[in-house]
């Protein structure tokens, strides 16, 4: 499903599909579904993979600062439609390039974020990000600066009763407020607490009845060895591939030939020159036929595995200079070993995004894309800019959005947004991607908030 409707998209922009604006929405709606049943499907992975101690840490090179920048993005607009304030402070020390588990921590933050705003009806939210800084260990025989990364996350909400604290982390446990909401599930702070152990640290709750809570974690972290800033991935549609390079020859390997037609289709109109193989024994034919510049190996095929026919191709004359990369649907992150043990190149996990699939392409074989125009979508307003922009609208246009979010007209709404993209791109973006959520209460909600407020509308 992923793949299938990412692919729609960058055909869409790059003009190969011809798509009505109706058809355009409800296409990033099926692929913006997806990705959160995806991330479902994850959380609770983790906990299997928890309950089976086989948690593994990954860590990677990558921009804290910008990390925490894009927590305080994805909840703005909570924070605006519950009236709630929302900070991020960072000590002055805290460095912007770090090396642990990106994910885990990221997955950690939204848990507390999450729990915050869910509770919290008045006041607001801090999270706060600080360091230390132990010495220095050795890390893969290089000498590398710890770090002691410790995050806080206050809010004014009902706060816990002292005896409820100590089980909070335990999984499924809920305080009287989250069995009061019947929200959530309780898992969240147990995997959250689980990931600290995991990454060195210990995760600790404090809370006053009717003043608040402050949810705290440390873990450890090194300062990686490079020293420039990590750029952002390129977000631009690839359309195709640059001139003047070689038809670089791809081989998809799998027994499952929905997810062969998938990658087939998705580089074959960038460029690529394309083959199918249906299990191990075909992919070794078609690399003694071919001599493709990179193969995508599943792992799990009859007759021959992926692994026996990597082994096999590379151990054969000239098939170290063929590019491998494993696909596997593994939940389990301790498989990379074994897989790159077998002689593959890298690894990818399905479901993999295109732009995953493509960088890794680009890793491997230094070819170079075509990039469509991302400059060229308005880009999206959240939190306190987005009700700025919505107050220099007309106070009509306003009024009859509001009642049509509340109504949950669907129709109507998407109408009326569209004249809200008219006069303000970036504002209409962003309600856009709301009603694309279906979050029309959300919607309501910030506007009520603006035609209450005196001098609303020009």
């Amino acid at each position: 499903v992923l793949g299938y409707s990412e692919m729609l998209l960058r055909d869409a922009a790059g003009g190969r599909e011809r798509l009505s604006p109706g058809q355009q929405e409800h296409l990033t709606t099926v692929h913006r579904s997806g990705e959160h049943l995806l991330t479902l499907i994850n959380n609770v992975l983790d906990l299997s993979r928890i309950e089976a101690g086989r948690t593994a840490v990954n860590p990677s090179d990558f921009d804290l600062h910008e990390l925490l920048g894009g927590i305080k993005e994805m909840f703005a607009l909570t924070a605006a439609r519950k009236g709630l304030t929302l900070l991020v402070e960072q000590q002055p020390e805290l460095p912007r390039l770090v090396r642990t588990d990106q994910l885990k921590l990221r997955q950690m933050l939204i848990n507390l974020m999450n729990n915050a705003f869910k509770f919290t009806e008045r006041g607001g939210v801090i999270l706060r990000a600080s360091v230390g800084f132990p010495g220095e260990v050795e890390v893969d025989g290089k000498p590398r600066r710890a770090l002691r990364l410790t995050f806080e996350v206050s809010d004014s909400g009902p706060g816990i009763a002292a005896e409820e604290l100590a089980g909070l982390f335990q999984p499924f446990a809920q305080s009287a407020s989250g069995r009061k909401a019947e929200e959530g599930t309780g898992l969240g702070l147990a995997i959250t607490r689980q990931f600290a152990e995991l990454l060195g640290g210990a995760i600790e709750a404090r809370s006053t009845p009717g003043v608040g809570s402050i949810f705290s974690f440390t873990i450890d972290a090194y300062e990686p060895t490079r020293e420039q800033p990590l750029t952002a991935a390129d977000s631009r549609p690839v359309l195709g591939l640059a001139p003047g390079q070689t038809v670089w020859r791809i081989l998809v390997a799998d027994d499952d030939a929905n997810s062969r037609r998938l990658l087939v289709q998705m580089l074959t109109p960038l460029g690529f020159a394309v083959e199918e193989a249906g299990d191990g024994h075909a992919a070794i034919a078609a690399w003694e036929r071919w001599q493709p510049h990179l193969i995508w190996m599943d792992m799990r095929m009859p007759k021959l595995d992926g692994r026996q026919a990597t082994r096999r191709i590379k151990a054969a004359p000239g098939g170290a200079e063929t590019r491998i990369i494993a696909l596997t649907a593994s939940s389990f992150e301790e498989e990379r070993a074994e897989i790159l043990a077998a002689g593959c190149d890298d690894f990818l996990r399905k479901p993999y995004r295109a732009a995953a699939l493509l960088e890794l392409i680009e890793k491997h074989l230094g070819v170079r894309y075509i990039y469509g125009d991302a400059a060229a979508a308005p880009a999206a307003l959240d939190g306190d800019a987005l009700a700025d922009a919505l107050r220099l609208l007309p106070a009509d246009l306003l009024a009859l959005l509001e009642e049509a979010a509340t109504r949950t007209d669907m129709n109507e709404v998407e109408r009326l947004v569209r004249q809200v993209g008219a006069q303000d791109p970036a504002a209409g973006a962003r309600l856009q991607a709301l009603a694309n959520d279906f979050d029309y209460a959300g919607i309501a909600s910030v506007l009520r908030a603006i035609l209450r407020s005196p001098g609303s509308g020009p």
